[in-house]
């Protein structure tokens, strides 16, 4: 469209002038003589005839039906009333969602008339879902024209259905899934089936049958695409849908909160927990008796719910079942898969045309993709959850199919129920930064490890090597006291957590015990880590930071960091500070912590030596002097074999790489080996575990 469409230079103030496009108009419908403004005004908006490309008639009748018993055509009304009421002048573009991201909007302003003069020159977007930008430096030819990009999409780029509109919005493929007709504009129907969806009342579920797991990671729209698929597939079964938004962008995140109905229970979480973990948080929210785990870029087929479930309930032995996935193009992307002994997966059917015949049975398989799995909430339970040793993604599926299996549950693939899948739509896009591609394979070699024994002894039970969490149990009464734990750290299998997990399992016998993080973590993760650490923490509870005034009244707390002055004011009666090393403050966490010191009874070091740099530095920092208690970590003793005391000095380091900040210094130990096998002729077995 050429730049005289809507010259920049154009006094803005006239402006059914700027809306009103005679050229535009008269190609609209049959060839008429005389003033094309008057004639739209008496009956050529009653034939349906639109005054310009970002105004449709239709769309603004459907908002304002009563408009038709009047005079005034509906671009006046919209010009002296429907800008004030909030009326969107067309379906693609959005009133409210562009005048409160563009400031430059001046009070009194009609809002199409700002985006047509100005707004898309500085490519503002008229609607969430519409990516001026990108649509300019993807089609060189439409920046190249100095076309609005709003109105080549609406006239050319949406029959093309090449043509994206936003990144993570397919046109193609969601014309293919809802079988629009030629013609029909994909985004248009997808933004008219969410305004309908959000127009609903919507009432949480008071007892779900099934929780819905989704997770989001920068992918708002694929998510609420999913989750209108999900409102709309026929089913009836109470359900609720849990929606983990894994560290999303802030605009992602509001794009999400905007358009998501209001009965979505949506969690927001600070950072990427990964694919395993960001579930295990969703699960412990989950209220169903069964659980269902979908990808954002997983859409359902009507009735596959039921269907899935239908599974469960008739064969005693089913503990998982997942559908037949299609690529959007209709060819199949997996119908159950398998697994080898060396950790190579078979999707079956990977690819090949989706014919009656084919993986028409339902059957016992491997396992199937998280990216669609229905299972019982008290057998994922059971398992532990998704393991923690897969993170950040890859290979916890196979791994939770196979855990079943220690149970006598075995996973189903069930050819009746069909989903759509555009696979890997997250994974394979880099901004997240989590350089997935090596993952795989290190994933593989752990499920070598863990599995390969296991498979190649055709599922021998004593060629195990895996075990599962204990359950969760009751914590002891609350009347027998409460010990609170705070650690600012995140809860890995690291030293300090050890450290911190051990004082947890002591006092949860005793007391009810709960640790506080800055961050959300799951229980699923707290019980894995503690079978990884030797630790029984299954009555051990987790909660927010947020939470800690609730626990003035605690009989104990402990606070860890890595500071001469703890970040946080204790509560309780007997309050223990545990600081592992002290190490330089910045004035702002010195001003922050100012005085806290002070309320601790006791500070609790690892050493002497780090005994000696606590005084030295709360001499600088504080009057106070703390009473200072050196209780070294616990090490587990392991008994000496003969065939461990023959092996000449043996020596094993546990730490972590780092690309940057906390490291280790593994360099510094290896010279320090180097040096020693220099000196004694001593070999060194070549022992070395990092974690």
């Amino acid at each position: 469209m050429p730049m005289e469409w809507n010259d920049r230079h154009v006094d803005r103030t006239n402006a059914r002038a700027i809306l009103f496009d005679e050229a535009w108009y008269r190609g609209g419908g049959a060839p008429f003589d005389g003033d094309a403004d008057a004639h739209f005004a008496s009956v050529g908006w009653r034939e349906g005839r639109n005054p310009h490309p970002l105004f449709d008639v239709a769309h603004y009748l459907r908002q304002v039906p009563d408009l038709v018993y009047g005079d005034v055509d509906p671009l006046q009304h919209y010009l002296d009333d429907g800008v004030d009421a909030g009326i969107d002048p067309h379906p693609l573009f959005d009133t409210t969602y562009y005048v409160k991201r563009n400031w430059s909007v001046m009070d009194g302003e009609n809002p199409l008339v700002h985006y047509l003069v100005e707004g898309y020159v500085t490519e503002c977007d008229p609607s969430p879902f519409f990516d001026s930008a990108n649509y300019l430096d993807v089609y060189p030819d439409v920046a190249d024209s100095d076309t609005n990009p709003l109105i080549h999409y609406a006239l050319f780029g949406a029959t093309e259905l090449r043509r994206r509109p936003h990144p993570h919005f397919d046109p193609k493929t969601y014309a293919r899934r809802r079988n629009l007709a030629k013609g029909t504009n994909p985004l248009v129907d997808f933004m008219r089936r969410v305004r309908e969806l959000n127009a609903r009342d919507h009432l949480p579920t008071e007892s779900p049958d099934i929780s819905i797991v989704i997770l989001n990671l920068n992918k708002s729209i694929l998510t609420i695409e999913c989750v209108l698929e999900l409102m709309n597939d026929g089913d009836v079964t109470p359900r609720e849908i849990i929606v983990v938004d894994n560290g999303s962008r802030s605009s992602d995140f509001a794009r999400l909160t905007d358009w998501l109905p209001s009965n979505v229970h949506v969690i927001r979480l600070a950072m990427n927990r990964g694919f395993g973990e960001g579930n295990n948080i969703g699960a412990d929210a989950a209220r169903g008796r069964l659980l269902m785990f979908l990808n954002n870029d997983a859409f359902v087929g009507t009735g596959t719910i039921k269907t899935l479930a239908d599974v469960l309930a008739y064969f005693p032995d089913a503990g998982a079942v997942g559908p037949k996935f299609l690529y959007p193009d209709g060819r199949i992307q997996e119908a159950g898969a398998f697994v080898s002994s060396c950790g190579t997966v078979t999707q079956r059917g990977k690819s090949l045309d989706d014919l009656p015949s084919r993986f028409a049975v339902t059957e016992i398989v491997d396992y199937v993709s998280a990216a669609c799995v229905l299972m019982p909430r008290s057998l994922f339970e059971a398992i532990g959850g998704f393991d923690l040793a897969w993170d950040p993604a890859y290979y916890e599926d196979v791994d939770l199919c196979f855990k079943l299996q220690l149970l006598g549950k075995r996973t189903y693939y069930c050819a009746d129920a069909v989903v759509t899948h555009i696979e890997s739509a997250t994974s394979t896009d880099p901004s997240h930064g989590l350089r997935l591609a090596t993952v795989v394979q290190v994933n593989r070699e752990k499920f070598i490890s863990r599995w390969g024994t296991y498979i190649e002894r055709l599922r021998d039970p004593a060629s195990i090597r895996v075990a599962l969490p204990p359950p969760l149990r009751e914590p002891v009464d609350a009347s027998v006291g409460t010990a609170i734990l705070y650690t600012p750290y995140q809860i890995i299998p690291g030293g300090g957590e050890r450290y911190l997990l051990g004082i947890a399992h002591w006092l949860s016998r005793r007391y009810r015990t709960v640790i506080l993080t800055a961050e959300r973590y799951s229980s699923y993760r707290l019980r894995g880590i503690g079978l990884e650490l030797e630790l029984d923490l299954s009555e051990v509870r987790l909660a927010p930071l947020a939470d800690l005034p609730k626990y003035a009244d605690c009989d104990v707390f402990v606070a860890m960091g890595n500071e001469a002055l703890p970040a946080v004011e204790p509560v309780g009666r007997r309050k223990l500070y545990v600081c592992q090393f002290p190490f330089p403050m910045q004035p702002v966490q010195v001003a922050k912590s100012w005085g806290h010191l002070e309320k601790y009874d006791d500070v609790i070091v690892y050493s002497d030596y780090s005994k000696r740099h606590l005084r030295e530095r709360t001499r600088r920092l504080t009057a106070h002097e703390p009473r200072v208690t050196v209780l070294p970590p616990a090490v587990p003793m392991y008994g000496e074999t003969a065939e461990r005391a023959r092996v000449p000095g043996r020596i094993v380091s546990v730490g972590r790489f780092h690309s940057a900040g906390h490291c280790k210094r593994q360099d510094v130990l290896v010279d320090a080996f180097r040096r020693l096998v220099e000196r004694t002729g001593r070999p060194l077995a070549r022992a070395w575990t990092f974690r």
